[in-house]
């Protein structure tokens, strides 16, 4: 569940370019949430830069506790409603469907 938010670590050749310094420093990268959105869209990049799919089996959970990404923890909850799913062997050809929890 927890890597939806992964903090990035930005280190080694990832680091982070200071604009104060103009040094390259070890960094971590990290958002917070003001409020919760109605609506919460994850998109998990399923192409390689070669537009290849990736056929990775990805297990998501129905329920993503969001507390701890506002500034001040509260108990918030999003739900799954929705996936979307890409069948076929590259980004160019294929079908996508739609599985949608009613009520």
């Amino acid at each position: 569940m927890e890597k939806f938010f992964a903090a990035d670590e930005l280190k080694g050749s990832n680091k982070y370019l200071c604009e104060s310094c103009k040094n390259r420093v070890d960094a971590t990268k990290r958002f917070y949430l003001e409020t919760a959105p109605q609506t919460l869209t994850f998109q998990l990049k399923r192409f390689t830069n070669m537009l290849r799919k990736i056929g990775k089996f990805i297990k998501y959970p129905k329920f993503v506790h969001l507390g701890k990404y506002f500034d001040h923890e509260r108990k918030t909850v999003a739900r799954l409603s929705a996936v979307i799913v890409h069948a076929g062997s590259t980004a160019s050809s294929g079908h996508y469907y739609a599985y949608v929890r009613v009520g």
